[in-house]
This record gives structure tokens, C-alpha cells and sequence, in this order.
């Protein structure tokens, strides 16, 4: 997938790679030494390197072997989502509207202040590709689940009762037609991951 995007990055007018990251400090490393327009990061980097990011607001595409991005990317400042499983076409398409794009940070808050972040195509990719049948809260407690947390966990940081979400986990099992709970665990962790899971 690198030498995939390093062809589209080279097939794109005056776009360069400017530097290559493994690691949360080699990323913190190459956003000092190498300012770039925009970044392609793998998900799992991203989220470690979560509060590198904030301190170093650029148009970032997040890039996963997932088929979507789950539910993962709360703390992270991105433009879009690809997929390694997209077409090249694909990712090109996204890496030159987020290199069109006329705001310093698409995502940041100045950018969507002005509108110009309003028409952008990119933000819909950063929503899970399937709608599960669930409420919002339902949700909430579905992704929490599947980042392995426990109902006592679940309930405290989001500030409700045990009895609360676990109506919530009964209400997602019947609506995903799971039978018992640790058919629950293993979808919740599969969505989570960004797999598509079957439900009625």
C-alpha cells in the first residue's frame, strides 16, 4: 500500500512525500522537521498519536486495512477516511481534494466557521459504512463494548446506571438478533474494528 500511495502521491502535479512515520515520536519528529499540506496516517497511529495531532493541526486522511473506520475516531482531527481496500482511484481523489482544500486544517474549526468544509466530500467517509438499527446511546454503549469495557465501566463514564446499560446491552442484542452476551462482545469488538457485522 506505501509504494501504492507513493505512486499517487508522485502522479498528483508538484505533490511530494515529504517524510515517512512508524512511530508516534517519528511522527511528532517529521511534523517539526517537515510541515506538510496534508498527511496520510495509518488509524492505529493516529489514535496513539492523538494529542500530537492537536498540537500540529494539519489536514490529515487516516488510512486503515479496516472497511470502515469504526468507532474509533472521536479524538482525532481528520479530513476523511481510506480504506487499503479502496482503489488507488479512490485514495487519489481524496488526497487531491484534501491538497484543493482552501482552509489551513479541513477539519478544524476555523476552516468549518468559513464554509469551506461544508460541500467537502471527505467527511462522510468518517462515518461507519453501516447503519446499525441502533439509538445514539445504543451506539455509544455498543462501540464501548467493543473496546473492552465491562457494564460497571460502561455505566461510569457515561455517567448512568448499571441497570441503564444493561437495558442498553439487552436492547442491542435483540435488535441485532445476538444471542447472549459474549455474541455481543465479539460483534461490538468486530464493528468497533471496522468489519461489517450482519444483523436482522
Amino acid at each position: 500500500m506505501l509504494l501504492g500511495l507513493r505512486q499517487v502521491v508522485a502522479s498528483i502535479g508538484d505533490a511530494q512525500v515529504v517524510a515517512t512515520a512508524t512511530s508516534v515520536s517519528g511522527l511528532t519528529r517529521a511534523l517539526r522537521q517537515h510541515p506538510a499540506d496534508v498527511l496520510i496516517l495509518d488509524q492505529d497511529l493516529a489514535e496513539a498519536a492523538s494529542s500530537t495531532l492537536l498540537a500540529h493541526p494539519t489536514r490529515t486522511l487516516l488510512l486503515s486495512p479496516r472497511i470502515h473506520p469504526g468507532n474509533t475516531t472521536t479524538d482525532i482531527n481528520a479530513c476523511g477516511f481510506i480504506s487499503e481496500r479502496s482503489p488507488l482511484e479512490q485514495a487519489r481523489k481524496a488526497l487531491e481534494t484534501a491538497l484543493a482544500c482552501s482552509g489551513r486544517t479541513c477539519s478544524g474549526t476555523p476552516t468549518r466557521q468559513s464554509g469551506s468544509c461544508t460541500d467537502c466530500p471527505l467527511p462522510p467517509s468518517l462515518r461507519a459504512a453501516q447503519p446499525l438499527p441502533l439509538s445514539h446511546r445504543e451506539l455509544e454503549v455498543f462501540a464501548l463494548i467493543g473496546r473492552g469495557l465491562a457494564t460497571r465501566a460502561i455505566a461510569s463514564q457515561l455517567h448512568r446506571s448499571i441497570k441503564t446499560i444493561e437495558a442498553h446491552r439487552e436492547n442491542i442484542k435483540r435488535k441485532l438478533g445476538l444471542g447472549n452476551a459474549s455474541e455481543l462482545v465479539e460483534a461490538a469488538r468486530r464493528w468497533t474494528q471496522g468489519e461489517v457485522i450482519a444483523h436482522q
